[in-house]
């Protein structure tokens, strides 16, 4: 999952399957909630700002 402009990418075997839109500024978002079948392998944090 990236956050972009537009939204955050969904990205499954390096091919983006979807996009959801920003509903709130991304900047206020301090949370990410996966719900299913899923093994994350990594999480990168980018801080833009700097």
């Amino acid at each position: 999952i990236r956050c972009e402009d537009e939204g955050y990418n969904i990205w499954l075997d390096s091919k983006m399957i979807g996009l959801f839109k920003h509903r709130i500024p991304p900047t206020t978002a301090d949370t990410l909630q996966i719900h299913g079948d899923v093994v994350l392998y990594q999480i990168v944090l980018n801080d833009d700002d700097d």
